[in-house]
């Protein structure tokens, strides 16, 4: 229970310092629960559509009793802020006209070649949408990644990453018939 004392965090004002195409640095002055006015910098993406809850998903997919134990399905992606490669979970930007179900489902697919269907879809640590899928064996298996360009050291892979194929699926798609 919060102390009576405290007063509502409010957002006095935000200032644009740097706008990019895809991110802005803004300037953001606040009241904290003490009632002290701070400020704070901020980064917001610029996608953001008026009146949206949201602009980007990720994907919380879950292949059951794969390898005994069930198994997240992520990506590994070269982050150039980082200078190294990173484990994610599939995610990105909602298109115009596309619900965040959607968005998650072809994030899924174009990021891992995997389909699923969305069990549940929950506010995550940020304003995006994270949801598990069931995933279903991919329509083509995914592409490699390349390697980075430049000469950092990167780790070899772990082998108990399974890599999506359709002996790693609970059941088969609708369209895929048993052997």
């Amino acid at each position: 229970m919060e102390p009576s004392n405290q007063t509502c965090q409010t957002i006095v004002k935000e200032e644009v310092l740097m706008k990019g195409k895809w991110a802005q640095l803004l300037q953001t002055t606040y009241i904290d629960p003490t009632g002290k006015t701070r400020v704070w910098e901020t980064v917001k993406r610029t996608t953001r559509k008026p009146n949206s809850k949201c602009d980007g998903v990720a994907v919380l997919a879950v292949l059951k009793k794969t390898l005994h134990y069930d198994c997240l399905i992520m990506v590994k992606q070269f982050r150039p802020p980082m200078g190294c490669y990173c484990l994610e979970l599939p995610a990105g930007l909602i298109d115009d006209g596309e619900t965040a179900e959607g968005a998650a489902l072809r994030e899924l697919q174009e990021e891992t070649g995997y389909t699923g269907e969305v069990s549940s879809i929950t506010p995550g640590l940020t304003p995006a949408p994270v949801g598990p899928t069931q995933p279903r064996p991919p329509l083509q298996p995914p592409q490699p990644i390349p390697p980075p360009p430049s000469p950092i050291p990167i780790p070899p892979s772990p082998t108990h990453f399974p890599s999506p194929s359709p002996t790693h699926s609970l059941s088969p798609s609708p369209t895929h018939s048993p052997s």
